[in-house]
């Protein structure tokens, strides 16, 4: 099984673009050029799809864990390939469990939503001196990020993940253990993901730029500009996607910083892309309301 799509640069591993090419932003259908019919506006439809679906994105994603020094990339290895044990990576155990707080019971969320879930997530670990690391499981091309933590507790039952996970919203969680990352439903979502396991190969993280799959040197390069009304949306969102993989993946070149002059302002709320789908515009913002009418 190949996580790379026809468009990819070659089977590296998840992280290493050899600044060679810079993530596509899945923006939303009407800044990415595809019309949208009344009937989709009534539904709600403001988003791109995945290109693989829910259940297909379990044995895709890619899984970053941050260790003592740096951080190691799980990437999908060939099927019926001996896999990466926990232990190569982890001195805790030989099983652990991947759990992430984005996109709570399934629920569109913010940036700042999704940060407000994670912060409570590591806290509750904390707060039941669970032994734990900050993880994050993204697609490999980096059109949605999940944040959360890794499990690496030997004395945690499964029970014990399945009922935090459950108490999160995540209709899912990962184990880790001698035969790859296995997909553990929880009950929250109705739909059933693949119980089969994924075997895994553990990379060393490349710690660039997210936004250019790691590239040690340079800057991505901002779409979008000032102006008139789509280029201004564009830059917002791709803004916003530049600020959801730094906080998934970090960012060794300008942690965060400025990248363009200036910034567009949202007066909608922007849901977050996941593993159904792009950004997507919500309601107007609470604190801009009263401002009027804009197309950000």
């Amino acid at each position: 099984m190949s996580v790379w799509g026809d468009d990819d640069n070659g089977p590296v591993p998840a992280g290493v673009g050899g600044g060679r090419e810079q993530v596509r932003v899945p923006y939303p259908p009407l800044l990415s050029g595809r019309e949208v019919s009344g009937a989709e506006r009534r539904r709600g439809t403001l988003r791109q799809p995945s290109a693989v679906g829910w259940q297909e994105s379990f044995r895709r994603n890619v899984v970053r864990i941050w260790v003592d020094v740096g951080a190691v990339d799980l990437v999908p290895g060939p099927p019926r390939s001996a896999s990466a044990r926990p232990s190569s990576v982890l001195a805790e155990g030989d099983t652990a469990y991947v759990v992430c707080a984005s996109h709570a019971f399934g629920r569109r969320s913010t940036l700042e939503e999704d940060a407000a879930t994670t912060r409570s997530l590591r806290a509750a670990l904390d707060l039941q001196h669970w032994l734990w690391r900050r993880a994050s499981v993204v697609d490999a091309q980096r059109s949605w990020a999940e944040t959360g933590a890794v499990i690496t507790d030997p004395h945690v039952t499964e029970e014990d993940v399945d009922r935090l996970a459950a108490a999160f919203g995540q209709g899912a969680y990962l184990r880790w253990d001698e035969r790859g990352l296995t997909c553990v439903p929880t009950g929250v979502d109705a739909r059933d993901c693949p119980k089969d396991p994924v075997p895994v190969q553990a990379f060393p993280a490349q710690l660039g730029c997210p936004m250019r799959f790691g590239a040690a040197s340079g800057t991505c390069t901002p779409e979008g500009g000032p102006w008139v009304s789509a280029s201004r949306t564009t830059a917002l969102v791709w803004e916003h996607h530049r600020a959801l993989l730094v906080e998934a993946l970090g960012c060794s070149v300008c942690r965060g910083g400025p990248v363009g002059k200036g910034q567009s302002i949202a007066l909608r709320e922007l849901y977050t892309p996941s593993r159904e789908g792009g950004w997507q515009f919500g309601p107007p913002r609470a604190d801009f309301e009263d401002e009027g009418d804009d197309d950000e």
